[in-house]
């Protein structure tokens, strides 16, 4: 049975909750024991808006390839990994996209915060939208 929009966002939280925890959770290792530096703003607010309103977005997405598709998951969850790998590419680059240096140890911090929201994406979407 196809997901409701109602499903798909609710798949959507629960997923991007579970990356918000385990992003927070790297974040303080990454600042505290691992010797990288965030960027200057409320960084934890940054983390929750970036872990959480991507999710959402990609609970739309869902609901829409289950609407259009017959396969929508397979295409769903390869989708979300290829964002995924594309998505740390930035991370790597000496300048930030406001023009300011790249903190020290900045894809450390940053890049595996985006392998989990993708993978929460990829396999926690599909997972609680039903």
């Amino acid at each position: 049975m196809k997901p409701t929009i109602t499903q798909a966002l609710k798949g959507a939280l629960i997923s991007g909750v579970i990356a918000l925890v385990f992003n927070q959770i790297w974040s303080f290792i990454a600042l505290h024991f691992l010797g990288s530096v965030a960027p200057a703003g409320p960084w934890a607010i940054m983390v929750v808006v970036s872990s959480v309103v991507p999710l959402l977005l990609g609970g739309v997405v869902y609901f829409l390839l289950e609407k259009y598709t017959s396969n929508a998951s397979k295409i769903f969850t390869a989708l979300c990994i290829v964002l995924a790998v594309l998505s740390v590419y930035g991370n790597f680059q000496p300048v930030l996209p406001d023009g300011t240096a790249t903190p020290q140890g900045f894809a450390l911090l940053t890049v595996p915060m985006h392998f989990a929201a993708g993978l929460a994406a990829a396999f926690g979407i599909p997972r609680f939208s039903k």
